[in-house]
């Protein structure tokens, strides 16, 4: 072969090595996008009346398994009311700052984790339940939307956000009430409070409250706690599980309640601590007797015999 030939052949080969390359590489990062996360937007309406009230599923896919969500939801506060937030029957278990942790201003953030990950498509993180203020163009987006993968390193998954959701606010437009969907209207069951009990905390064992209530109707709103450390009761606090527990307290209380106002309460008896209590009433009830006999065997022997 020429000299010439032999070039031609070597350029080509480079070309066509180069086209390979760029090939393996596309088809990885389509493949590697497919394994990506996606957290998505649904609404069944795309225009509403002005007073009228709407509901918008923020949703998420999944090819690989995830268990934490970190998510900033931005609207139109000018145009768009938050009325409540849905949480029933939704792949997160527990909530940071619960269910209804809403910033001021127009961001909704929300934060929490399941105890079994979640695969699969479709998955619902949260109703959002809006009223339309008044006419014009209203939208929501992310303006984060963080997902971590259940690897036990608290991965951060490479997603992006879907597109921005618009909605049209139009004098007129009819549309279904939101009632079933929000599951409010109708709801008169209390939430359920699957789980209540006293763990240790893995690193200082102290006792922790830890507790799980669920909702399949209009969601859990918040869930609070009071202590009973000797006689009476606490206060309730709105907490997020778990809580950790003064170290005199020997009962405590959880109350769950839903975006329609129902309650429910468990009670949860702390043996531990009744050690830590009944020592030292012991001990004292051991003194005070102590300190009885004493003084009457002391009058016994100032008060003289009878001959």
């Amino acid at each position: 072969m020429t000299v010439l030939q032999n070039k031609t052949l070597f350029l080509v080969s480079c070309l066509l090595l180069l086209v390979f390359s760029c090939l393996l590489l596309l088809v990885s990062s389509v493949a590697s996008a497919a394994d990506n996360p996606q957290i998505y937007f649904e609404t069944p309406v795309k225009q509403v009346a002005p007073g009228s009230e709407f509901t918008v599923k923020v949703l998420v896919d999944a090819p690989q398994p995830i268990n934490a969500i970190d998510i900033d939801i931005n609207y139109s506060e000018d145009s768009l009311e938050l009325i409540s937030l849905n949480n029933s029957k939704s792949i997160i278990d527990f909530w940071q700052g619960g269910p209804q942790n809403l910033s001021a201003g127009k961001t909704i953030n929300l934060q929490g984790g399941s105890i079994d990950p979640f695969t699969g498509s479709g998955g619902k993180i949260i109703t959002l339940n809006f009223r339309a203020k008044k006419e014009g163009r209203a939208n929501l987006s992310f303006a984060k939307s963080n997902l971590y993968y259940a690897d036990g390193k608290g991965t951060r998954a490479d997603n992006e956000p879907a597109a921005p959701l618009n909605i049209s606010i139009i004098e007129g437009v009819k549309i279904e009430s939101f009632a079933e969907e929000a599951g409010i209207l109708e709801d008169k069951i209390p939430p359920l409070i699957e789980t209540a009990k006293v763990a240790l905390a893995p690193i200082d064992k102290s006792r922790l409250a830890v507790f799980q209530a669920t909702d399949d109707n209009s969601g859990v709103k918040m869930t609070e706690i009071r202590f009973r450390q000797l006689l009476s009761w606490s206060d309730w606090q709105t907490v997020t599980n778990p809580v950790r527990l003064p170290s005199t307290a020997w009962t405590f209380q959880i109350k769950a309640t839903d975006n329609a106002g129902n309650s429910s309460e468990k009670t949860v008896y702390v043996p531990q601590a009744f050690l830590n209590l009944g020592i030292p009433i012991l001990a004292l009830l051991t003194l005070i007797i102590a300190i009885r006999l004493r003084r009457r065997s002391g009058r016994n022997k100032a008060t003289p015999r009878k001959k």
